[in-house]
């Protein structure tokens, strides 16, 4: 019936949301309107401008474009509208059933509330017995010593390790505060098939790379901070990963490579430049409507 199809049938993005194969995803029903987090005072572009030249990487990003928003008639601002990590949102990109994805997270209320930025990962659009099965991956990370081969291959046949390297290059390169104790999600599909069903990690929520706060409490934030020191930071979930991963001399070898050749071959000054002009001027001319507004 007409007016009862709950989809976006757009190409919202211009071509920049893909999927694994390279073609424009123009079919959206889950679409978050953002302020830009941490960075809504600021550039309003940060989290976006550093996923959108990840998006080449092999970890899953989410594609960005300004839109005006208007409530019952009444302009409302500019917002960032983005792609959300959602079943349907593996299902476009992977080719998975949506209805056998599962999607985790850190866990927020563990950390702000306890302190333990350690604590098990939760549920976000999945099921406990989800959640249970990549911490229990997590405990088996703590509890072998992946410089034997068996163990790191039982670890890299579950976690998708190019997409988790990928991951850390991102953050690593723009000193994204904010991670590895925060602002992790990761999917898999649960059926075997076409899609495989290892868990996959994704970029989120990077207002505070590109130095956003470069004094006080976040100082490693800055320019030339040291966030390399994150990656034997045991006493999260992610560090506790890759500090285990990193105990295997071929996974060493491969981030270390694989991070020479995205800063070398990808994050490339010219592209860099050609990505921030190119967002710039898209979001330049709504600044003036923003700041009218509000």
């Amino acid at each position: 019936a007409v007016g009862t199809d709950g989809d976006l049938n757009y190409d919202l993005f211009g071509g920049y949301a893909r999927d694994d194969n390279g073609h424009a995803i123009t079919d959206f029903s889950r679409l978050l309107l953002r302020n830009s987090g941490n960075d809504c005072m600021d550039s309003f572009i940060r989290d976006a401008y550093m996923q959108r030249v990840s998006r080449e990487l092999d970890v899953y990003t989410m594609a960005y474009a300004p839109v005006l928003l208007f409530i019952n008639g009444e302009f409302w601002g500019v917002y960032n509208a983005r792609e959300r990590y959602s079943p349907e949102y593996v299902e476009s990109h992977t080719g998975a059933n949506k209805d056998e994805v599962a999607i985790i997270e850190s866990d927020y209320d563990a950390l702000v509330l306890s302190g333990n930025p350690g604590a098990p990962f939760i549920p976000m659009e999945s099921t406990q017995a989800d959640a249970d099965e990549f911490n229990a991956i997590v405990h088996y990370i703590r509890t072998h010593d992946l410089s034997q081969e068996e163990h790191y291959q039982y670890v890299a046949e579950r976690l998708d390790v190019n997409s988790f390297m990928d991951m850390y290059v991102a953050r690593l390169f723009f000193n994204a505060r904010d991670w590895p104790e925060n602002n992790i999600k990761v999917f898999k599909n649960r059926t075997e098939g076409s899609v495989d069903t290892k868990w996959h990690f994704t970029l989120l929520d990077m207002d505070m790379g590109i130095a956003m706060y470069p004094m006080g409490h976040w100082a490693d934030t800055a320019e030339k901070a040291d966030f390399f020191g994150w990656i034997d930071s045991t006493g999260t979930v992610i560090g506790t990963i890759m500090h285990g991963l990193c105990k295997n001399a071929g996974f060493k070898q491969a981030f270390i490579t694989r991070f020479a050749y995205v800063v070398d071959r990808i994050y490339t000054p010219e592209f860099m430049e050609a990505e921030l002009d190119a967002v710039v001027a898209q979001r330049e001319p709504l600044v003036e409507l923003q700041s009218k507004r509000w």
